[in-house]
Formats: C-alpha cells, sequence, structure tokens
C-alpha cells in the first residue's frame, strides 16, 4: 500500500479486513435484485418492494429478456430509476433499482433519472469496492529510535492513530494527510508552549543549590521557586539529575574509572 514520509511520522493506507458488508450495515437507497442466484449468494437478501414482479418475469422469460422488460416496467409504471448490472467476468448478474420515494429529489438539479443512476453506480461501486477486499484505512505511526548497548541503534514505528472503512484510497490518502498534518501543528504548538513555559537552561540558582554541599530536595526546589514560580519544578529537577548523571560519567570515562550503573 501508499505511504507518506515526513522526519518523524508517516501516513500508511492498509487494507481493511473487518470491513462489514456495506449493503447490511446501514440504510441504503437502492434495491438489488441478484439474477444469477444459483451461482452466487444475493447481493441483498431481499429484492426490495418489485421482487414479485420480477420473480413473474424470471418465471416467464430468459433472464437477459427478463432484465429489460423490468427495466421498463420499472420505470414507466413506478418512477424507478433502474441500473442493470453485467459484471465481467466474475459476479452475478443484477438490477440495482430505487424507487422515486426514495430518492431525495432536493439534491437533483440534473433531473430525476440522471441522480437515481448516479445514486445506484455510486452505491454498486461501494459494494463491488467491499466484495473485492478493497476497503482500506489510514494508519499514522511514529518513527522511535531505540538504543541497545549490544546492537546501537535501532528505528522502529509506532502506531499513533487509524481510521478504518474508506471504499475510496484517494479519500483515504487525503483524510490521512489531514489528520497527520493536524497532529503535527498540534505537536508545534504544545513544542511551542512547553519553550515559553520550561526555561531551556537550568537556572543558576538551583545548580548553586545542588553544588552547595548535600543539596536536600527542598533547598532544590526552594531554588527553583525563588527564580519562577511558573516553572515546572520536577522537570527542570530531572534535568538537573540527567545532566549531573551524564558529568559524572564523562569525568570518570576521563579518569579511566568505570562509573557505577545509575
Amino acid at each position: 500500500m501508499t505511504s507518506t514520509l515526513t522526519p518523524t511520522y508517516r501516513v500508511r493506507i492498509e487494507q481493511d479486513d473487518h470491513a462489514p458488508n456495506p449493503r447490511t450495515t446501514y440504510e441504503q437507497t437502492a434495491n438489488v435484485i441478484t439474477v444469477d442466484l444459483r451461482q452466487y449468494i444475493p447481493i441483498d437478501e431481499k429484492p426490495g418492494p418489485l421482487g414479485g414482479q420480477w420473480r413473474r418475469l424470471d418465471s416467464r422469460y430468459d433472464k437477459r429478456m427478463a432484465m429489460r422488460i423490468f427495466e421498463r416496467y420499472a420505470r414507466t409504471i413506478h418512477g424507478a430509476a433502474v441500473l442493470l448490472d453485467y459484471p465481467s467476468p466474475d459476479g452475478s448478474r443484477a438490477i440495482w433499482y430505487a424507487m422515486p420515494e426514495a430518492l431525495n429529489l432536493a439534491y437533483a438539479p440534473e433531473g430525476r433519472e440522471e441522480y437515481g443512476l448516479k445514486v445506484l453506480e455510486a452505491e454498486r461501486a461501494e459494494y463491488r469496492t467491499w466484495a473485492r477486499g478493497e476497503v482500506v484505512g489510514y494508519v499514522i505511526e511514529k518513527r522511535v529510535t531505540w538504543t541497545n548497548p549490544e546492537c546501537g541503534e535501532r528505528a522502529t514505528w509506532e502506531q499513533v492513530d487509524a481510521s478504518w472503512g474508506f471504499y475510496d484510497e484517494k479519500e483515504a490518502q487525503e483524510e490521512g494527510q489531514q489528520a497527520l498534518d493536524a497532529l503535527i501543528s498540534d505537536m508545534a504548538e504544545a513544542e511551542a508552549r512547553d519553550d515559553d513555559e520550561v526555561p531551556d537552561e537550568v537556572p543558576d540558582e538551583v545548580w548553586n543549590a545542588v553544588a552547595s554541599g548535600p543539596a536536600s530536595l527542598r533547598r532544590v526546589v526552594a531554588a527553583v521557586e525563588s527564580t519562577n514560580s511558573a516553572w515546572d519544578v520536577g522537570n527542570v529537577i530531572n534535568e538537573v539529575v540527567r545532566l549531573t548523571v551524564r558529568m559524572v560519567r564523562e569525568i570518570d570515562a576521563a579518569q579511566g574509572r568505570e562509573s557505577e550503573p545509575r
């Protein structure tokens, strides 16, 4: 599947192996009569309001002729939109039709018949995508680097967000990219806020509190708060500890001594 990369994140398009049949998950405008029932599972379990008329035609004529007669009948007598489907090379012949009361003609400036065909074609395309196993989703992943003393650095990808059930890969790619852009934007804003609230360097007052003999936690906290009460005391102390440990290890290494594990 396709991938979009950024320095730290990426979007992957993956097949949705658990996508439900769209004909069974929510209300559909179209009714579908599956013509070749002996060879194929019906697209819709029920043939809809004109199922009785189809059965009478199917019993009297060969299937191709019965489909053509049904199309004329449904259009002229009931005002239905009809789409005869002859999939090739695989798949059952089918009749997709929508009754006029099911069509929202307020969104049909092009006319009832043309609008009805667009609705039928859209629902047919959605079903075919599912039947071919081509429903997809997007996964947003973050690149994470691990350090192993024996193997060195190793990069892996960790999932941070995902969305499934797209019947159009292009749509999934576009929405995934939008979600990624929003995530990166939120991260940048959060980092900007952190930069405003937390000092880039440990204040001298804190270092002095640490360096002036056996520094108690109370004295370090007081030094932090006296400099700026808005600072996150825990973050500053953690930074002091981290830098102190690094400095001790560097001194030990320079003197040829092995530092104790910390």
